[in-house]
Order: C-alpha cells, then structure tokens, then sequence
C-alpha cells in the first residue's frame, strides 16, 4: 500500500471550491486528472504506479479535504461535466474521512497535483500516514463498541 496527495482543480482554476470537490468525492466517488501539456508523468502515475487499496490525501493546496481509499483500477471517462468533474483519468475511491476543521493540520508540500509520498519520513508523509492511523483507530473502537 502506498500513501499518495492529489489536487482536484481544473488546470485553469486554482480557485475551485473545495466544496464541489468534497461533492465530486461524495457523488460521485472518483478521483482523477485532468490532460494537460506537461501532466504525462503524473498520469502515467496515476495510471501505472497507483493501485487499489493505496491511500489518498485529497488537498487543497496545503488544505485536507479528504482521506480516500483507491477501490479500481484507472479507466478513462469520454462523458465529463466542466463544471463539475472535468477530469477524464479516473478512479473510484471509498471516502475514509472529510478533514474536520478540529483536526488543526495541514498538509506540508502544498504544491502539486499529484504526488506518491516515497519517503515516509517526510512531514508531508507523517500526516497523511497518521491521519489514515487516527481514522483506524477510530473505526476500530467504533466497531468495538
């Protein structure tokens, strides 16, 4: 399993409302990128290095949105909304936890739309992994009660 971080924004607008990407992961439950000139490298991440099961911080730039878990493989959609999911490379995803302002973190390395945290000893990496801890644990005392 790896841990990843990735920005949903159309490429043109660094802007969008974190509120319609929390409504794309709960409608529609996907995550996905875009195409855009130099984005290769990322999607063939997206599409080659991630896998079912990996982990995703979902961000707004150094703001959590999300926690999700990747459920399928990467497929491509023909049929998009620009103002909703314009993105064609996707994936489907179960939401492990919406970021509660109480939370109070952030996540380090706020730029980039996607990354796979290689190093686990990096801050960035440090809260994504104890966030999807804490989440755990959560349902795991849930589940026991």
């Amino acid at each position: 399993m790896n841990y990843w971080h990735i920005q949903l924004h159309p490429d043109n607008r660094n802007d969008f409302d974190k509120n319609k990407i929390q409504q794309i992961l709960e409608i529609k439950q996907i995550i996905g990128l875009g195409e855009w000139e130099k984005g290769e490298s990322q999607r063939k991440q997206f599409q080659d290095k991630m896998s079912i099961g990996d982990i995703v911080a979902v961000k707004n730039g150094n703001k959590p949105i999300a926690l999700v878990r990747v459920l399928g493989k990467s497929y491509y959609e023909n049929n998009t909304n620009e103002e909703f999911d314009w993105f064609c490379y996707r994936r489907e995803i179960e939401i492990l936890d919406i970021y509660k302002n109480e939370y109070n973190f952030t996540i380090p390395q706020p730029r980039g739309t996607l990354s796979i945290c290689d190093n686990l000893e990096t801050e960035t990496s440090k809260v994504i992994i104890n966030w999807y801890k804490k989440i755990t644990m959560e349902n795991l005392m849930n589940s026991i009660k």
